[in-house]
């Protein structure tokens, strides 16, 4: 073989096997590059999935929190009667009179002890309100020898009081 043909023939050889490598190394890169890219969006769901999740948390505490605000503006609603109550039982009440234990439910009152000066003058001061439906006297009163009357109530408030309506001029 003439020494141009065989020259011709490495060069073809060396052409064909710089393509090969040529060929192998954009193949390894392009498939390298797809790996990252893979690996980087997954990367990038997995931050998103991390934060969704993370979302999901407050937005379930927040649920948990409106659920609580909800609870406590119910029962402020709740007690603020029974400051409404307070408010007009002082206002009618004899002074010196004084509640030491008191039991309400809904417009009920289960149970309401305490002492006064006068227990007469406190139970007609009541019955004249208008704050309760009905009053009565539960057990007897007991006359203290430091000059109180003490007694125990029971009874049911009247809906104006629950509602605001009635108003309380002493």
């Amino acid at each position: 073989m003439p020494v141009a043909r065989r020259r011709e023939r490495r060069n073809l050889v060396w052409s064909f096997a710089a393509a090969a490598i040529f060929l192998i190394a954009g193949v390894t890169l392009h498939i390298t590059a797809r790996q990252n890219r893979g690996d980087q969006q997954r990367s990038i769901i997995q931050e998103h999935l991390s934060l969704y999740n993370e979302l999901k948390q407050i937005e379930a505490k927040d649920e948990q929190t409106a659920s609580q605000i909800s609870a406590y503006r119910n029962l402020w609603s709740k007690r603020f009667h029974y400051t409404e109550f307070f408010y007009r039982w002082h206002a009618k009440v004899p002074d010196g009179t004084m509640i030491t234990a008191i039991t309400l439910e809904g417009n009920r009152i289960l149970e309401l002890s305490g002492k006064t000066p006068s227990f007469v003058t406190l139970f007609t001061k009541l019955e004249e309100s208008g704050i309760f439906k009905e009053l009565e006297l539960k057990g007897a009163i007991i006359h203290n020898p430091k000059g109180w009357d003490e007694f125990r109530l029971v009874g049911v408030l009247s809906e104006g009081v629950l509602d605001g309506e009635i108003s309380t001029p002493k």
